[in-house]
């Protein structure tokens, strides 16, 4: 059987068009757009919270000790892994209830970093704000899965790239 083949118009004109398909093709998806948003939303709060406010943060709360950062991002980055080797195993809840749940970690690690008061502290609220991009980002890409065929993959994923992008530029 021979592939479809997508043409599209050369230049901005085509690359708008095909960002406008896309997103057209999304919104049909609630549960997409939700997780979307939440994306963009999180990827400016991490450019905000981890890479100038966690640093002032270990700065007023500990004088000194910068070397806490470090700390504090490892923490970050273990509770990702621990996430995502988790969530990738989980089958018995639905991927919206998991998207849904990845707000509330991610929100509510954030928070506490705001609250923490030592390097312990910091590191568990950075290992809880951890578990929201996993619990995002495997569900997304389940549910992308499910609703477009496979040649269509490849820039519903672009498209999410680039918002996400977005998201860190607002940041």
């Amino acid at each position: 059987q021979t592939p479809t083949v997508i043409h599209s118009a050369a230049g901005l004109r085509g690359l708008f068009k095909e960002f406008a398909d896309v997103f057209r093709q999304i919104t049909r998806h609630g549960a997409l757009v939700w997780s979307l948003a939440g994306s963009t939303l999180g990827n400016a709060a991490w450019n905000v919270v981890f890479t100038l406010g966690l640093v002032l943060h270990v700065q007023a709360v500990l004088p000194g000790e910068i070397g806490a950062y470090g700390y504090v991002m490892a923490a970050y980055g273990v509770g990702n892994v621990a996430a995502t080797l988790a969530v990738g195993s989980i089958r018995r809840f639905s991927l919206e209830t998991i998207m849904l749940g990845s707000r509330i970690y991610y929100g509510g690690g954030i928070v506490l970093l705001a609250l923490a008061p030592n390097v312990l502290t910091l590191s568990i609220a950075a290992a809880i704000a951890s578990f929201g991009g996993p619990m995002n980002d495997i569900p997304f890409l389940s549910l992308m899965q499910r609703h477009f065929p496979a040649r269509q993959i490849g820039r519903v994923y672009a498209f999410r790239l680039v918002v996400d992008s977005v998201g860190l530029l607002a940041g």
